[in-house]
């Protein structure tokens, strides 16, 4: 087996970063428009649009909520030293972080669980398309 041309090249640590990151990230199929008719994925995509409006409401709620209590933090250790009010922020901030992704999570499982209702309506459901080879006409 031939060697990488580059010094810099670790074969061990390549392997340990392609390992890591090889999980494939694909589109649930919770949430696949799949086999929905074309009435379904007009009402999947209302809800989608509803539920990522209600998600952009509230990070922005979020977000001020975050402000206020930056400037409440910079306010009280008014006297304290920089690193002191700086490690005060970046607590905040890496809560706000986590806070966040929950958050996320929980408006993509709000969508799932529409979709799972939308899926489970008959009058949304697509067509069964035949394969087969088709019957020629006799003369």
């Amino acid at each position: 087996m031939a060697q990488y041309a580059s010094k810099y090249y670790d074969p061990v640590k390549a392997h340990e970063y392609y390992e890591k990151h090889k999980k494939l990230k694909g589109q649930s199929s919770r949430t696949s428009t799949k086999g929905l008719n074309d009435e379904g994925k007009n009402a999947a995509k209302y809800v989608k649009e509803q539920i990522m409006a209600e998600r952009k409401e509230y990070y922005k709620r979020l977000s001020e909520t975050l402000k206020d209590k930056i400037a409440q933090v910079k306010e009280r250790l008014k006297g304290a030293s920089k690193e002191e009010r700086a490690e005060a922020i970046a607590q905040l901030r890496e809560q706000y972080k986590s806070l966040k992704e929950g958050v996320k999570s929980a408006f993509q499982e709000k969508y799932a669980q529409e979709m799972d209702k939308i899926k489970a309506d008959p009058k949304f459901k697509a067509g069964k398309k035949k394969k087969g080879k088709k019957k020629r006409k006799s003369r």
